[in-house]
């Protein structure tokens, strides 16, 4: 029963606290195309979304209950064996997307706040962080996809869906 919940947590957090992150490119697309009151709207609301669900769930829900369902299934054993490999990647991607996520496009994407805030949306200094923001968002993207199909598939580790 306890692993069980554990799954769903875990699921549910990447369902409901991840996934929200995805809508992040179509919002930016919609930004991009729109004038400056527009932008400064649509980035309120994607770091509304972020730091009100996004980051809950990415710092906390889905690091603990990561553990412990590695605790639970004795993964922690031989954690560094080539069967656990799909983990060992997975973990490493989400550190990385986590890593970039908070300390470079994070920082960022307020800035480019400010800057709207200031009325300089249009400013040298603005494109240059947007085109950031352009070639990090699509990375995420294709890094978290990774996550979900090592998790699902766990290539492998003999237990994962089996792709025939």
């Amino acid at each position: 029963m306890y692993f069980t919940i554990l799954v769903i947590v875990h699921v549910a957090g990447a369902i409901m606290g991840i996934g929200p992150s995805f809508g992040f490119a179509v919002l930016g697309a919609m930004a991009d195309k729109g004038d400056d009151a527009t932008k400064l709207t649509l980035f309120r609301a994607m770091t509304a979304i972020d730091s009100r669900l996004v980051t809950p769930v990415a710092l906390v829900t889905q690091p603990v209950t990561g553990a412990l369902l590695i605790f639970n299934r004795g993964i922690n054993h031989g954690f560094f064996a080539v069967r656990h490999l799909w983990l060992i990647i997975s973990i490493v991607f989400y550190i990385a997307i986590l890593y970039v996520s908070y300390l470079v496009s994070r920082p960022r994407v307020r800035r480019m706040i400010g800057l709207l805030e200031a009325g300089q949306g249009q400013g040298e200094e603005f494109q240059k962080l947007e085109a950031t923001s352009k070639v990090l968002g699509p990375i995420f993207g294709l890094l978290t996809t990774a996550i979900v199909v090592l998790m699902i598939w766990k290539p492998g580790s003999g237990c994962g869906v089996q792709i025939c």
